[in-house]
């Protein structure tokens, strides 16, 4: 059974969780009850500033994630139209499987005649998820010198691995240097 989107049934998907674990509650027992498996689609809430939360935790609500066994994130990929990124992520029962990304190809986006959606090629995928990552990272660091690496990922929000890689190229490219475990734009340690 899928409820797309899940505010569409409730008013209390945006509240807090004591009201969303009224609904979690009720679909848990629905599950039980008649043995349906039940997708929930719930969009983020936009947040006003920069949400430090890991991508799972934050749908609103909080007990979204509670009671959310495979939790899976898509994103619209920047500067690529019509280009979506999956990102399963923090499953409860079983390891996270690889994020991945699809694009929508069709003749005509407002009129189409045809679409078909199409993986976008991993190895292409993963060179522009590294550089995606590593242009965060400039970011950060260019607001916040001297961090470490888990302040980095904590503060780009993005898998420890990406950030060992994405730190470790742009080292090599001699945009970045790390002095004590902490790192910094190469320029401002001259």
């Amino acid at each position: 059974m899928i409820f797309d989107p899940i505010r569409r049934y409730t008013q209390n998907v945006d509240s807090g969780p004591d009201k969303v674990r009224n609904v979690t509650g009720f679909l848990r027992k629905l599950c039980v009850e008649t043995g349906a498996t039940i997708l929930v689609v719930h969009h983020d809430v936009k947040s006003n500033g920069f949400d430090m939360r890991r991508r799972s935790n934050r749908a609103s609500g909080g007990d979204w994630f509670a009671a959310c066994e495979c939790p899976i994130a898509f994103e619209s990929v920047e500067g690529e139209q019509h280009t979506t990124k999956v990102i399963p992520e923090d499953y409860k029962f079983s390891s996270d499987p690889d994020p991945f990304t699809f694009r929508l190809e069709t003749d005509s986006p407002k009129n189409p005649n045809w679409m078909k959606l199409k993986l976008v090629d991993p190895e292409e995928n993963k060179a522009k998820a590294v550089q995606q990552v590593k242009v965060k990272i400039l970011s950060y660091l260019k607001a916040h010198a001297d961090c470490s690496g888990n302040e980095i990922r904590q503060g780009v929000n993005v898998r420890r691995k990406s950030v060992t890689s994405a730190l470790e190229e742009l080292a090599k490219e001699n945009k970045i240097t790390e002095k004590e475990g902490k790192w910094s734009i190469a320029e401002a340690r001259a």
